[in-house]
């Protein structure tokens, strides 16, 4: 039997069709499923990668434009609808994919609070973003 085949699919071994599994046969077959959620950036799930990279990236680059923006004196309703659009949704990203997620499957595993979270992924490199425009501005 190939290892990879759905525990449903265990028909052709004589059982019954739509039968309970057994416990020595549901453990066996948990074992051998892969995990369908691993990507093949080393084996992280794609909530990790949007934790540990997409959110990162995405708070310091909003941080350094809304900084930008404050700073400039340039007030349009263009530019100041654009930090409004971007500030909501950055905070809704936020709140979906990172808080709800890490509060529904990772907080039991890791035991860090979806708050936490949000400061380490999102609060902390919107601050390094809106230092990084400070400090270029002071290198001019």
């Amino acid at each position: 039997m190939n290892p990879l085949t759905p525990a449903l699919s265990l028909q052709g071994r004589g059982s019954k069709r739509g039968s309970i599994l057994t416990g020595k046969e549901r453990e066996t077959t948990v074992n051998v499923m892969p995990d369908a959620r691993a990507t093949g950036f080393g084996k992280l799930p794609l909530s990790a990668i949007v934790n540990l990279v997409l959110a990162v990236l995405l708070s310091a680059w909003s941080g350094f434009f809304t900084m930008d923006f404050l700073l400039s004196g340039i007030y349009t309703w263009p530019r100041s609808s654009r930090v409004v659009t971007l500030t909501c949704a950055v905070i809704i990203l936020v709140y979906e994919f990172i808080y709800k997620e890490h509060q529904s499957r990772h907080a039991a595993v890791t035991g860090i609070a979806p708050l936490h979270m949000i400061v380490y992924a999102c609060m902390i490199p919107y601050a390094l973003g809106t230092l990084a425009l400070l400090a270029l501005i002071s290198l001019v």
